[in-house]
C-alpha cells in the first residue's frame, strides 16, 4: 500500500465522521426546521427563582412567557429565537417585597417589561433518542444591558405530533428544562438601599419549563 493511498484513505474515513457526527440529531419523525412558539397550550410555561443570603431567602415564580425559536431535529446546533418573561408576573408571596422588585431600584418593569433571552446557537449536543442535552448560547436582556454569549444549560423533548397530542395541540410538541444562575454584580444591580450583598444574595438561582408546538 502507496503513502499516496494510505492518505486517501485516511481522508475518506475522516470526512465520513465528520459527515456521520454533524448529521446526527434527533431520532423523531421530522428532520427539516421547525417554528416552535412557546407558551400555555401544551402545559404551564414558568420560571422559578431563589435569591439567597445569610438574613433571608427569596423563593419566586413567573408565569407569564412567551416566544418562539427555529430548530431543526436533524442539526440542533443551530437553534435562534427568542424567549421573553414578563416582569409584572414576577411574584415571591409578599405584595410590598413584589412592589419592590419590579420598581426603580430593582428590575424597573415600566420602563423594561420584559425579561428577554434571545437564542442565537447550541454547543455540546448530546442526543438521547428524542431527548437532548444542550448549551445554548445568546444575549440576556434585563433591566436595558446585555450580557452576549450567555451560556444556558437545557433539556429538550420532542414529542411527534399524533391524534394523542393534537388534543393538546398542533403539530409536534416539545418541552425544555433548564437550569441556571445569574449574578446580580452583572446588571449592576443594588437593590433598596443597597440590599444586593447584605439582606439579599448576589446570585440568583433560575429553573425553567418551557412548553411549545410546532406551527410549520
Amino acid at each position: 500500500m502507496t503513502n499516496q493511498f494510505k492518505f486517501l484513505m485516511l481522508t475518506a474515513i475522516f470526512f465520513f465522521s465528520a459527515s456521520s457526527f454533524a448529521a446526527e440529531g434527533l431520532k423523531v419523525k421530522r428532520q427539516d426546521e421547525a417554528n416552535i412558539e412557546v407558551g400555555n397550550k401544551v402545559g404551564k410555561s414558568s420560571f422559578s427563582f431563589v435569591v439567597s443570603s445569610p438574613i433571608e431567602t427569596i423563593r419566586g415564580t413567573a408565569n407569564k412567557v412567551s416566544g418562539s425559536f427555529k430548530i431543526n431535529p436533524a442539526d440542533l446546533s443551530s437553534i435562534s429565537g427568542k424567549i421573553e418573561v414578563l416582569v409584572k408576573s414576577m411574584e415571591t408571596g409578599h405584595p410590598t417585597r413584589d412592589r419592590h422588585l419590579k420598581g426603580r431600584d430593582w428590575l424597573k418593569s415600566k420602563k423594561y417589561p420584559a425579561i428577554v433571552y434571545t437564542i442565537e446557537k447550541a454547543e455540546n449536543i448530546k442526543i438521547d433518542g428524542s431527548k437532548a442535552n444542550l448549551d445554548v448560547l445568546g444575549v440576556f436582556s434585563m433591566k436595558g444591558k446585555d450580557l452576549k454569549d450567555f451560556r444556558i444549560p437545557v433539556t429538550i423533548k420532542w414529542i411527534d405530533g399524533n391524534e394523542a397530542t393534537a388534543k393538546k395541540a398542533p403539530g409536534d410538541l416539545v418541552k425544555i428544562d433548564t437550569k441556571f444562575k445569574l449574578s446580580l454584580d452583572q446588571y449592576k444591580m443594588r437593590g433598596r438601599r443597597g440590599s444586593v450583598g447584605k439582606r439579599v444574595g448576589k446570585v440568583v438561582e433560575l429553573s425553567g419549563t418551557l412548553y411549545g408546538n410546532s406551527t410549520n
